[in-house]
């Protein structure tokens, strides 16, 4: 008895994160970011709203510009057999790619984490004087 074959499939998902700088607008905007008087936590709340959560943006922007080719690749290619669409260079380098775009998203979240647990730290410290 022969078992049919289960059917191969490729999924795409394109994560995004919904940044919401509302409240750092309206708080920069209206001047009272000045009455911070730690010039360090001012700093580091400047920096992550103006550095961090923009790049985090910007890489998930290429990460999906890179799914996208991946997913056009797979559905260009859907005739021919699977192990030949999978073993071709073309595929092979742009799962390389969105590898590579995705380790460097990953740092770009660890660093803003690492960010905000350092601002939320200098909150907790200038609350507790």
């Amino acid at each position: 008895m022969v078992k049919a074959k289960k059917p191969f499939g490729f999924t795409t998902n394109i994560a995004t994160t919904k940044l919401s700088s509302g409240n750092y607008e309206g708080f920069k905007s209206s001047g009272k970011i000045g009455f911070i008087d730690n010039k360090d936590l001012k700093k580091h709340i400047l920096k992550y709203y103006q550095e961090a959560t923009p790049n985090i943006l910007e890489a998930e922007k290429i990460n999906a510009t890179e799914v996208i080719k991946i997913s056009d690749y797979w559905a260009e290619n859907a005739e021919q057999k699977i192990q030949k669409t999978v073993l071709s260079p073309k595929f092979k380098t742009l799962l390389e790619v969105f590898r590579n775009t995705s380790k460097g998203s990953l740092e770009l979240y660890q660093d803003a984490i690492d960010q905000a647990k350092q601002i939320n730290t200098e909150i907790e410290q200038q609350a507790n004087k």
